[in-house]
Protein backbone atom coordinates (compact mmCIF):
# COMPACT_ATOMS: atom_id res chain seq x y z
CA UNK A 1 0.00 0.00 0.00
CA UNK A 2 1.27 3.74 -0.56
CA UNK A 3 -0.26 6.66 1.05
CA UNK A 4 0.52 10.21 1.09
CA UNK A 5 0.36 13.08 3.60
CA UNK A 6 0.75 16.58 3.40
CA UNK A 7 1.68 18.54 6.38
CA UNK A 8 1.81 22.02 6.57
CA UNK A 9 0.93 25.06 8.65
CA UNK A 10 -0.62 26.64 5.24
CA UNK A 11 -4.30 24.70 3.77
CA UNK A 12 -3.57 22.20 1.73
CA UNK A 13 -5.68 22.10 -1.09
CA UNK A 14 -3.84 19.58 -3.78
CA UNK A 15 -5.07 16.01 -3.69
CA UNK A 16 -2.08 14.73 -6.19
CA UNK A 17 -0.05 11.99 -5.69
CA UNK A 18 3.62 13.11 -3.85
CA UNK A 19 6.21 12.58 -6.71
CA UNK A 20 9.04 14.15 -5.40
CA UNK A 21 9.05 13.40 -0.93
CA UNK A 22 10.84 15.23 1.44
CA UNK A 23 10.09 12.16 3.54
CA UNK A 24 9.20 8.54 3.48
CA UNK A 25 8.08 6.17 6.30
CA UNK A 26 8.13 2.47 5.36
CA UNK A 27 6.43 0.53 8.03
CA UNK A 28 6.38 -3.00 6.26
CA UNK A 29 10.16 -3.53 5.41
CA UNK A 30 9.23 -6.59 2.77
CA UNK A 31 7.96 -3.71 0.63
CA UNK A 32 11.60 -3.40 -0.48
CA UNK A 33 11.79 -6.39 -2.02
CA UNK A 34 9.42 -5.30 -4.81
CA UNK A 35 9.03 -1.52 -4.70
CA UNK A 36 11.36 0.92 -5.43
CA UNK A 37 10.37 3.16 -1.99
CA UNK A 38 12.98 5.99 -2.63
CA UNK A 39 12.20 6.44 -6.01
CA UNK A 40 11.63 10.35 -6.34
CA UNK A 41 12.64 11.37 -2.93
CA UNK A 42 14.22 14.54 -2.64
CA UNK A 43 18.23 14.69 -2.84
CA UNK A 44 18.74 14.79 1.31
CA UNK A 45 15.35 14.15 2.07
CA UNK A 46 14.67 11.29 4.74
CA UNK A 47 13.38 7.81 4.82
CA UNK A 48 11.99 6.44 8.38
CA UNK A 49 12.81 2.58 8.28
CA UNK A 50 11.14 0.05 10.24
CA UNK A 51 14.44 -2.19 10.80
CA UNK A 52 16.17 -3.80 13.07
CA UNK A 53 19.78 -3.09 11.26
CA UNK A 54 21.38 0.04 11.43
CA UNK A 55 21.17 2.74 8.88
CA UNK A 56 24.60 2.06 7.16
CA UNK A 57 23.45 -1.65 6.96
CA UNK A 58 19.64 -1.15 5.68
CA UNK A 59 22.03 1.21 3.26
CA UNK A 60 23.89 -1.44 1.73
CA UNK A 61 20.94 -3.85 1.88
CA UNK A 62 18.24 -1.92 0.33
CA UNK A 63 20.14 0.64 -2.03
CA UNK A 64 19.32 3.67 -0.12
CA UNK A 65 22.01 6.90 -1.05
CA UNK A 66 21.90 10.85 -0.75
CA UNK A 67 18.90 10.81 2.25
CA UNK A 68 18.73 10.67 5.99
CA UNK A 69 18.52 7.20 6.77
CA UNK A 70 16.65 6.54 10.45
CA UNK A 71 15.82 2.76 11.08
CA UNK A 72 14.05 1.61 14.31
CA UNK A 73 12.81 -1.71 15.06
CA UNK A 74 9.14 -1.13 15.29
CA UNK A 75 8.27 -4.81 14.67
CA UNK A 76 10.02 -5.69 17.81
CA UNK A 77 9.09 -2.46 19.89
CA UNK A 78 5.28 -2.80 19.51
CA UNK A 79 5.45 -6.88 19.73
CA UNK A 80 6.97 -6.19 23.08
CA UNK A 81 5.06 -3.51 24.44
CA UNK A 82 1.31 -3.62 22.72
CA UNK A 83 1.58 -7.71 22.10
CA UNK A 84 0.70 -6.75 18.50
CA UNK A 85 2.98 -5.87 15.42
CA UNK A 86 0.78 -2.87 14.91
CA UNK A 87 3.81 -0.45 14.27
CA UNK A 88 1.83 3.00 13.98
CA UNK A 89 2.96 4.83 17.18
CA UNK A 90 6.34 3.50 17.11
CA UNK A 91 6.88 4.57 13.78
CA UNK A 92 5.53 8.19 14.54
CA UNK A 93 7.83 8.03 17.43
CA UNK A 94 10.85 7.60 14.92
CA UNK A 95 9.27 10.50 12.39
CA UNK A 96 9.48 12.56 15.26
CA UNK A 97 12.90 12.28 15.99
CA UNK A 98 14.15 12.64 11.97
CA UNK A 99 11.48 15.34 11.75
CA UNK A 100 10.85 17.38 14.79
CA UNK A 101 7.67 19.17 13.11
CA UNK A 102 5.17 19.09 16.55
CA UNK A 103 6.53 18.40 20.22
CA UNK A 104 6.91 15.23 21.71
CA UNK A 105 3.83 16.24 24.70
CA UNK A 106 1.72 17.31 21.99
CA UNK A 107 1.99 14.26 20.18
CA UNK A 108 1.66 12.00 23.08
CA UNK A 109 -1.66 14.32 24.35
CA UNK A 110 -2.90 13.54 20.95
CA UNK A 111 -2.22 9.80 21.10
CA UNK A 112 -3.94 9.92 24.62
CA UNK A 113 -6.90 11.72 23.56
CA UNK A 114 -6.98 9.18 20.45
CA UNK A 115 -6.59 5.97 21.48
CA UNK A 116 -8.59 5.29 24.92
CA UNK A 117 -7.25 2.08 27.08
CA UNK A 118 -4.81 1.32 25.11
CA UNK A 119 -3.08 4.60 24.72
CA UNK A 120 -0.72 3.97 27.68
CA UNK A 121 0.98 1.51 26.19
CA UNK A 122 0.94 3.05 22.83
CA UNK A 123 2.65 6.62 24.50
CA UNK A 124 5.53 3.68 25.92
CA UNK A 125 6.15 2.35 22.42
CA UNK A 126 6.01 5.81 21.11
CA UNK A 127 8.45 7.33 23.27
CA UNK A 128 10.43 3.96 23.28
CA UNK A 129 10.99 4.04 19.42
CA UNK A 130 11.79 7.67 19.63
CA UNK A 131 14.97 7.03 22.06
CA UNK A 132 15.75 3.81 19.85
CA UNK A 133 16.02 5.59 16.36
CA UNK A 134 19.13 5.75 15.05
CA UNK A 135 19.92 8.23 12.36
CA UNK A 136 22.65 8.54 9.43
CA UNK A 137 23.44 10.69 6.38
CA UNK A 138 23.63 8.79 3.79
CA UNK A 139 26.10 9.85 0.83
CA UNK A 140 25.97 9.01 -2.56
CA UNK A 141 28.80 7.02 -3.90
Amino acid sequence: MVAYCRISDDPIITREPILNPDIIVVHDPLLLRTVLVGNGLKSGGKVILNSCFSPEEASRRYGFKDCILVTVDANEISQRILGVTITNTAMLGALLKAEPFVSQDSLVEEIKKALGRVADKNVKAFMEAYAQARMAEIVAT
